[in-house]
Parts: C-alpha cells; sequence; structure tokens
C-alpha cells in the first residue's frame, strides 16, 4: 500500500505524499532498548524536487511535527529536526533530498524548566495521574496525556528534587526507568509504553531450527564470548527524614559573642546581588549529611535597626533571599530552617552468576531507595550478563 506524508509548519497537517522519491521510500529503524536503556527511533526517507517544500524544511526553525500511515495504517508519528541538507547540482538543479524523522522521544532532551519537589510519588500510576512521577515529568516535558499509555509500577521514589536549568528530562526519566527495571518505546501511532525488561515469566515466540521443517535455510552458528561481567552489586541509600534542622546559616563577621555581624548600609540589599524584585539564590546543607529535598522553610534572623525581609523562601534545594534596609541595620544572626530529607545509610544488594568474581557490575541508585527494587535491577542485569554472552 502507498505510503502518506503529512507535515506541520505550523498552520496544521498538510500531506505531502506526492513528494516522496523511490519505489519503497521508507526507512525505520526501531528498538525496545540499547544498554537497557530507551532508544529513539528514526524514519528516513527521500523527497524528489518540490522547491517549495524544500524552502520550508530549510527555513523553519521549529521541529515540524510528521506523520506517517502505510495505507491507513499509522506507521511514523515524531518529528523533522531543523537540521535539513540540500544539495544543487549545477547542471540538474534541486536533488533529492534526504529527511530523518525522529519519534517523540527525542522532546525529552529539552532542559528541566520547573524547579519542585516531589515526595513519596510511586514511578508510575496509571488509575493516579497527577500523583504519578512519570505522568508529571513527561507532561512537563511536553509529552500530552493521549501520547501516554503507562503502565502501574508501584515503586516508591522517596523524593526528588527537581532543579530548573539542570540537567534534561530524559537523562532523569531514564534513570528512574534503570531503577525500577524498564524501558520504555514509541509506538507507531507515537504513544509511549513501558517495557518491563524483568517479567516473572516468559513465552518463547519462536524457536530456531534448521532441516526440512526448520525456519532457517542453511542452519546457524552459536559462540559464547566471555561475560563482561560475573555479577552485580546495586548501591543504594536509605532515605532519613529530619524535622525542623537548620538548613542555612551565614556567619560572616561572626565574633565570639555574634553569629553573624552583617553591615547593610541604608538604602541597600543584603546579600550581594540581591535589588529590587531580585533574590539570591542560597544553597542550603546540613552538616554530616547529603541533602535530597527541604520543605517548610522558615527564617531565623537578628538585627539592630531597620530591615524588611522581602523574601526568605525554599527553591528546591536552594533558599530565596531578599533583605532591605531603610535606614541602616546589622544583622546579628543569619539562619534558615526547616525540614528535610537526606540520604541515611548505604545498602548493598548482591547477584552472583559465578560466586566471589572480582568481575562485578557496579550500579548506583539515584532516586529508589528500597531492597525490592535493588534485587530486581540486579536480578536483570545479571542475567543480561549471563545470557547476553551467548550470540548465533
Amino acid at each position: 500500500m502507498a505510503y502518506q506524508l503529512w507535515l506541520d509548519f505550523g498552520a496544521g497537517f498538510v500531506e505531502y505524499s506526492g513528494s516522496l522519491y523511490g519505489r519503497h521510500p521508507m526507512r525505520r529503524q526501531r528498538a525496545i532498548y540499547n544498554d537497557l536503556k530507551p532508544v529513539i527511533s528514526t524514519c528516513r526517507f527521500s523527497l524528489i524536487r518540490n522547491t517549495a517544500l524544500v524552502t520550508q524544511l530549510l527555513t523553519t526553525s521549529a521541529d515540524i511535527p510528521i506523520r506517517i500511515l502505510d495505507g491507513e495504517t499509522p506507521y511514523f508519528v515524531g518529528y523533522v529536526r531543523p537540521t535539513v541538507k540540500a544539495t544543487v547540482d549545477g547542471s540538474c538543479g534541486l536533488e533529492a533530498i534526504e529527511i530523518e524523522a525522529v519519534d517523540l522521544w527525542y522532546k525529552l532532551d529539552r532542559t528541566i524548566s520547573v524547579t519542585r519537589t516531589i515526595t513519596g510519588w510511586p514511578v508510575s500510576d496509571p488509575s493516579n495521574k497527577a500523583a504519578s512521577l512519570l505522568h508529571r515529568l513527561l507532561y512537563d516535558a511536553g509529552i500530552a496525556d493521549s501520547e501516554l499509555s503507562l503502565a502501574a509500577v508501584t515503586a516508591t521514589v522517596p523524593s526528588i528534587t527537581l532543579t530548573a536549568g539542570s540537567g534534561t528530562y530524559r537523562a532523569i526519566i531514564e534513570q528512574i526507568l534503570a531503577e525500577a527495571g524498564y524501558s520504555a518505546r514509541v509506538s507507531a501511532a507515537g504513544v509511549v509504553s513501558l517495557y518491563d525488561l524483568g517479567p516473572s515469566t516468559i513465552t518463547p515466540v519462536l524457536t530456531l531450527s534448521s532441516g526440512v521443517s526448520g525456519n532457517l535455510a542453511s542452519g546457524y552458528k552459536l559462540e559464547r564470548k566471555e561475560a563482561t561481567a560475573e555479577a552485580v552489586d546495586v548501591e543504594y541509600h536509605v532515605t532519613k527524614a529530619l524535622t525542623d534542622v537548620m538548613l542555612f546559616e551565614d556567619t560572616t563577621g561572626a565574633t565570639a559573642g555574634l553569629d553573624a555581624s552583617i553591615s547593610v548600609p541604608a538604602g541597600t540589599y543584603y546579600p550581594e546581588g540581591a535589588a529590587s524584585g531580585k533574590s539570591v539564590k542560597a544553597a542550603m546543607r546540613i552538616d554530616g549529611y547529603d541533602l535530597v529535598s527541604a520543605s517548610d522553610i522558615t527564617s531565623d534572623i537578628a538585627y539592630n535597626g531597620a530591615l524588611t525581609i522581602e523574601e526568605f523562601t525554599g527553591e528546591g534545594k536552594n533558599i530565596l533571599m531578599r533583605l532591605y534596609s531603610a535606614s541602616g541595620a546589622v544583622i546579628t544572626r543569619l539562619r534558615g530552617y526547616g525540614d528535610a530529607i537526606v540520604k541515611g545509610d548505604l545498602r548493598r544488594v548482591v547477584r552472583e552468576n559465578v560466586a566471589s568474581t572480582t568481575k562485578r557490575e557496579k550500579v548506583e541508585f539515584k532516586y529508589l531507595a528500597d531492597d525490592t527494587s535493588a534485587a530486581r535491577v540486579a536480578r536483570i542485569r545479571a542475567a543480561r550478563h549471563l545470557h547476553g554472552a551467548y550470540r548465533w
């Protein structure tokens, strides 16, 4: 059946099927995972000499939504990135142009745009999407609910802090999936689903065999290579909740009798860099602990003179601070308190294919913190090393 090509340059989808070049124009490449991580699928095709279409492709600065049908059946949904190349031959003019489309997993490469702290949400809960971590992250990344069909993953993330401008949605989502023992794939219709890397049972769908009744024409070769690892060690930190702890202290000018001695001249702001409507970020920390998240931030500020606390609020793992003095002040104590979730003891789950081997893979969790998830990932990765040594 004939392929249908639809592109949206900003005014809605328009069909360009007549510009497809070649008898079999579509070359689709898909995979469930690579190194147990999701893969961006692609679809390549060529367009004949359509000057108006090529001009649009070359001049559009945004990603171009694309839909491809095989007859009336969805074949590929995604985007054409604004990285098109065209060749103009001196004698023949514009040559056929090759295009590569990518699926919507590509959209997750955008930088985190919203600072937020999420505590105690399951990895995926399709029955309560408002409190489902993967749904929230995918929504923030620009994926619509109609583009999601996620299975339930009951493992709970104790706490996660996302900071705007730091990291990408793809890196965080793929890390969470890896710790839960899942990959993700995008269907031909452009819908994201989860793929269980460690199901409790596996049903073979095909048995390779040669001979008269077999499905191989001339047999096959079986090879076993040396395993890259013979054991898997999964490490994670349990989390610990602390209440009303000191998360910030400025001891500038401190003396034996004063916690601080910070002069704020009349008509100025503190800290340095603060101004009207502009606060300064101060990092929160707790001695002896790695901070995971903080909430319910309060100030403990003592001063002499006139001081206005215009802002002292938490944002992720930082405090937004803006202090103003109309007639001059000296700050003698500047602290911030709140509730915190911190990393506790380190725990390790071990899975050995060869007892006491020194060829070990170390896996470190960032978000999940339970034995069940660690044991599941250890089993999945150990099985990969065991069975991945065979090739045929």
